[in-house]
């Protein structure tokens, strides 16, 4: 389980490496303002794909029920970094400074990473959706 949450956190955070380090191999989506703007981006994708995975494992009652504090916590760490990164892109495509908005987000990226991390930790999901 360690190993697992150490995984999953070691991921996010390459994730979001990559997307400062400039990798040329990446495609940025249509859409984007940059590549850390598609990298925020891919971040919420998984998150929100995790979360509503884990929706529906619950709804089915396949999640061990300890597991939903941690999933509340996942759910508001998405929607605080979802919520920061629409006034980000939406600033960035106006061309205005996003200077201190990439590095709040950026803090709120790593907080989703981690409870993420925590939540996959705590549920047992092994799979990639959750």
């Amino acid at each position: 389980m360690k190993k697992l949450f150490l995984l999953s956190t070691l991921a996010v955070l390459l994730i979001v490496a990559v997307a400062l380090s400039g990798c040329a191999a990446y495609v940025i989506h249509p859409g984007a303002t940059s590549s850390f703007d598609s990298h925020a981006y891919d971040a919420l994708l998984v998150a929100n794909d995790s979360i509503n995975s884990a929706k529906a494992a619950l709804s089915t009652g396949s999640l061990p029920t300890n597991s939903v504090e941690y999933l509340n916590i996942l759910i508001k760490s998405y929607n605080a970094a979802d919520a920061l990164y629409k006034v980000y892109h939406d600033a960035a495509v106006k061309g205005q400074d996003t200077s201190q908005m990439m590095a709040n987000l950026q803090i709120d990226l790593n907080q989703l990473a981690t409870d993420l991390a925590s939540f996959k930790k705590v549920s047992g999901k092994r799979d990639a959706a959750i």
